[in-house]
């Protein structure tokens, strides 16, 4: 982030006064590729995100979004903090089950928040990997 959102343009609240740095904080700020279609979407290979989640609600999230901005759809989430008010944090995959949202869902058990980690992406054929500061978090095989 050298120079502002970088690639990322669709951009809601958030801060880059500090070089190589975005600040996003508050219930509406958000930070996106555009999604204009399949051909905008990624595929297989390894995303990195430093990143530091705070709070015990959802709301931070670092997601790959449907390309095709269709949803539910295959979204992947690399990070996301549970529902249940403890501040973990977890991975899932979801996919389109006939109209419905579907996932797998893979909790980072000793993961804190208020904390800078890499969370990580290993996307292979029929596999995806979740890892966090370079330690397996969980594995999704499904869909």
């Amino acid at each position: 982030f050298d120079n502002g959102t970088g690639a990322l343009g669709s951009a809601w609240n958030v801060d880059t006064s500090t070089k190589g740095e975005v600040k996003l904080s508050g219930g509406g700020a958000a930070l996106m590729e555009f999604a204009s279609g399949k051909e905008a979407g990624h595929g297989y290979g390894t995303y990195t995100v430093t990143a530091k989640l705070d709070g015990n609600q959802p709301g931070p999230a670092i997601i790959l979004w449907p390309g095709d901005d269709k949803w539910p759809g295959q979204e992947i989430d690399l990070a996301e903090i549970t529902p249940d008010g403890s501040g973990r944090h977890y991975g899932t995959v979801h996919w389109n089950n006939g109209g419905s949202d579907a996932y797998a869902a893979r909790v980072y058990d000793g993961v804190s928040g208020g904390a800078f980690h890499d969370y990580q992406l290993a996307w292979e054929p029929g596999r995806i990997t979740f890892r966090v500061d370079g330690v397996e978090k969980g594995v999704v095989t499904e869909n």
